[in-house]
Parts: structure tokens; sequence; C-alpha cells
């Protein structure tokens, strides 16, 4: 019988989600070309048809080889290229329309979707709206567990947020401790702001501009106290930028604080 399962470089429709590599190319072919199969039509993401499966957000558009997505002989493959960066996105496939042409009636089985996603450096992937099980029988809820799970293991108590920092001066001095999480909320309307980081904790620490930064003006300088240990795995100093809203830094608890939006996280 007719069915829209479908595999994605080889990796068959039980697997459900499929984790790309940046730029890696992808086939996209039916699982079991049956011969009362007359057309199978693919489809991703595309801003400009309402209809298109979703993608997570930020994710730019990709095209389809052949183009419409519609490989000829059905049993033949289509070509999706990867983008670089951490995305999610939902492949559909439907056979003969999804619909009995003598009855006219929707045929689920004619339908099938999967989740690719390309992971970020620490192992996360991105979530689609609207995602069920088109990655894991369990749902999405898997990764958000993932997060939480990841932050555990660092140390944390599997959340980030300890409670936001309003910073309104000059200079700020993040507690030293065996572990610092902090999110901070930068007023860089007044004046320069310096934030000063411990020598040397465990944790994360968020940075986040009040609506009015002006960076070209008022920069923030993420400052090693003591001129201890690195930034980026380097001695030095670190100014944000003019379009940068926000930056994350990950200790490594050694030596080094990394800024992860400059790693592709």
């Amino acid at each position: 019988m007719a069915d829209a399962r479908f595999t994605i470089a080889g990796s068959p429709s039980s697997n459900r989600g499929y984790d790309a590599a940046e730029l890696e190319e992808l086939l996209l072919a039916l699982e079991t070309p049956t011969p009362d199969i007359y057309k199978a039509e693919f489809s991703i993401w595309k801003p400009s048809d309402p209809r298109s499966p979703l993608a997570s957000k930020n994710a730019p558009e990709l095209v389809l080889d052949p183009t419409d997505g519609i490989p000829s002989p059905p049993s033949a493959a289509v070509l999706v290229t990867m983008p670089t960066g951490v995305h999610s996105y939902l492949i559909r496939c439907v056979v003969n329309d999804g619909v009995e042409a003598a009855t006219g009636v929707r045929v689920p089985e004619w339908t099938f979707e999967r989740i690719v996603s390309i992971r970020s450096a620490s192992g996360m992937r991105k979530i689609v709206p609207g995602e069920s099980t088109q990655y894991s029988a369990r749902g999405w809820a898997d990764a958000q567990n993932d997060e939480v799970d990841a932050a555990a293991a660092a140390g944390g108590d599997g959340s980030l947020y300890f409670g936001i920092t309003f910073v309104n001066v000059a200079v700020y001095v993040v507690d030293s401790g065996p572990r610092r999480d902090a999110v901070l909320h930068v007023n860089t309307t007044a004046h320069n702001t310096e934030i000063r980081l411990p020598p040397h904790s465990e944790g994360r620490i968020i940075a986040i501009k009040d609506a009015k930064a002006q960076a070209s003006v008022h920069p923030i300088t993420i400052k090693r106290d003591g001129d201890a240990g690195k930034i980026n795995s380097i001695p030095a100093n670190y100014v944000m930028g003019f379009s940068q809203i926000s930056m994350i830094l990950q200790s490594d608890g050694v030596d080094n604080w990394l800024n992860l939006a400059d790693a592709g996280q």
C-alpha cells in the first residue's frame, strides 16, 4: 500500500529526526516507492508560501532540486543543501496529492513529515513551531529536557537565570565564587560600562543592553578582573560591538570565558 514515508541521506523514516552537518547535501527519497504512487512532492519552509512546513527562528530559506520538489519518476531523489548555523527544518512529503482520486477522501498515510536539525556546538537543537513527533517519539519536550540536563550537568540547577541584575554604574564587578550565573541588564544610555569578570569561577554570564543603548557612544567593556584569565582564549578585554544587543559568556572553569555568540551558538 502506498505511503509517504521517506529517507533522508539514507536514514530510514523510523529514525524520525535527522542531525545534519553544516552545508551537508541531503537526498530525500521515498522509502517504499510502490507502483501505485504516481506522484511524490517534497516541500520545506518557504516564506512566500503560508502552507509550507515551518522552520526554526531565523532559519534561512533553502532551495530544493528540482525546485518544485517533485522527483521524476517518483522513486527518484530530491536534493537539498543545508545552510551554516544552528537551524531546524520540517520536511514534508505528500504522495498522490494526499487524496484518493476516486473518492476525494484524504489519506493520512499519504502525508509524512520529518525534522532535519543542525545542532549547536554544545549539542542542542532548535525546536520548530508546531513540532510534535517529527523528530522523536516523545516530541519536542526532549529538546527542552536536553537543555535542562546540560545546564544541570554544568553545575547549575537546570536554569541559567538566577534573577536579573540592572546595571546602572560605570563599573560592575561580578562576585567571585565556585559558580556564578548572572543576567545583567546594562544601562548604556548615560555612560560607558565596564563589567569585571571574577577570577575564575564556573558559570554563565548574560549581558543585555538596554533598549536605548548606543554602543558607538557608550560601549560595554568586558574586563578580566586583575587582568587574569582569558576571553575567547585571548588574554585581553572584550568590547561589545555596535550591532551586538547581548552576549553570553560561558566559563570553562579554568581560565577562559568563551563568548558563545562568537562561537556560533
